[in-house]
């Protein structure tokens, strides 16, 4: 067997999983909060309520499971997270209330935190560690077409307050992720326990959080800021930028350009490491900021999407990877969901800060200042990190 392979067909059925289960979620995300306000007659607060819900549920999953993912196993964490986000979908089917609807999204939360967090563990396990940038990449790849195309299916299948088809496709699409697991095979752990691997009390942080991932997941979270921003205000900003038409086209420019992309990043980050790559994407996605704040036609908005696909898609990718490098083998789970808990954390509470913010500065200036903060990133990327990659890549020589 070929062991520097990445296309394996465990690696490939861990991708349709990664992609059905973020597929699956951005179906229902996208229309979740006009459905509670147009069937349940929500308040907006309460609308509000019905999607952030789901991602403290997503929290829950990734800071109480995320250090059990490799102790239970990988392929029984993956089997418990789908088996939580396809009942509670199934079971939202049959709600008409508010509160057993709040219930039915927690639980999905922490049906895809927990199945989301295990396909990232198992794509570590699977791909050869000389490849980790380019197999990550092309992981994240998968998640970045949930992220476009879930939300276009999402908005196909909803109609006026008639939820039904979003989650009669969610869940049907889930059933197919479970046929993908039970043909899956993940490598069995053959090593001895290190002592950060070892069991401790289970109050201690580090049952919660993987400290090698804490200064990259530290960085993330700022760098989603901008991310959040985007998610969270494009439609209210091209609605006052008269930019309407050309915003719908934004999240899939953002994903045509990752995809292409990546398989160019994730050989550069191997081959020439991390700093080669990362530096980039800093500057891309400023750039990206700084188009969409002076943004007055439809060309440039599209040309900060295209900016944004190699900036913020480059380090999503290469910093996931990063964290997978730095934690001991039998943390890469915990390491993975401390990476995504700081992820969630930004793009959950971003928006809440931002528009507390937006009454004082406008559109304009929030993304001018944002791409100021991505810039100081860099900086931060390199005392965080970057220097020293770069004194190991010298050393290396």
């Amino acid at each position: 067997m070929n062991t520097s392979a990445i296309w394996t067909k465990d690696f490939i059925l861990n991708c349709i999983v990664c992609f059905v289960v973020n597929q699956s979620y951005y179906m229902t995300m996208v229309v979740i909060a006009d459905y509670a306000a147009t069937a349940l007659h929500a308040s907006l607060a309460e609308a509000g309520l019905a999607c952030g819900i789901f991602i403290l549920g997503t929290l829950f999953a990734r800071l109480f499971l995320g250090g059990c993912i490799e102790r239970i196993g990988l392929k029984r964490s993956l089997y418990i997270g789908l088996f939580l986000f396809l009942a509670a979908s199934l079971l939202n089917i049959g709600i008409h209330s508010l509160y057993p609807l709040y219930a039915a999204r927690f639980v999905q939360g922490v049906g895809f935190g927990l199945s989301s967090s295990t396909t990232g563990t198992v794509m570590a396990h699977l791909v050869p560690a000389a490849r980790r940038g380019e197999g990550t990449s092309y992981y994240a790849m998968f998640v970045t077409l949930g992220t476009a195309i879930g939300p276009f299916a999402g908005l196909y299948f909803y109609s006026d307050g008639v939820i039904l088809y979003n989650l009669v496709a969610g869940s049907a699409l889930l059933i197919l992720a479970f046929a993908a697991t039970a043909l899956l095979h993940v490598p069995a752990e053959d090593h001895e326990p290190s002592a950060s691997e070892k069991p401790r009390s289970y109050l201690s942080l580090q049952n919660f959080i993987e400290p090698t991932a804490l200064p990259v997941a530290f960085l993330t979270l700022l760098v989603n800021l901008g991310f959040a921003a985007i998610l969270g205000f494009m439609a209210s900003f091209a609605k006052e930028a008269d930019l309407l038409a050309s915003s719908k086209y934004f999240f899939l420019v953002y994903a045509l350009v990752t995809v292409c992309s990546r398989p160019f990043t994730g050989r550069w980050f191997d081959s020439r490491g991390a700093n080669f790559v990362m530096y980039p994407a800093f500057i891309f996605f400023a750039l990206s900021l700084c188009f969409i704040s002076l943004s007055t036609s439809g060309w440039m908005l599209l040309g900060a999407a295209a900016l944004m696909g190699l900036g913020y898609g480059t380090y999503m990718s290469c910093s996931q990877a990063i964290i997978i490098g730095l934690a001991p083998r039998g943390r890469m789970g915990l390491a993975t969901s401390t990476f995504f808990v700081f992820m969630d954390l930004s793009v959950g509470a971003g928006p809440l800060v931002l528009g507390a913010l937006l009454p004082y500065a406008g559109f304009r200036v929030m993304y001018a200042a944002l791409a100021v903060l991505l810039a100081c990133c860099a900086v931060l990327y390199y005392v965080l990190y970057g220097q020293n990659a770069a004194k190991q890549k010298r050393a290396s020589k």
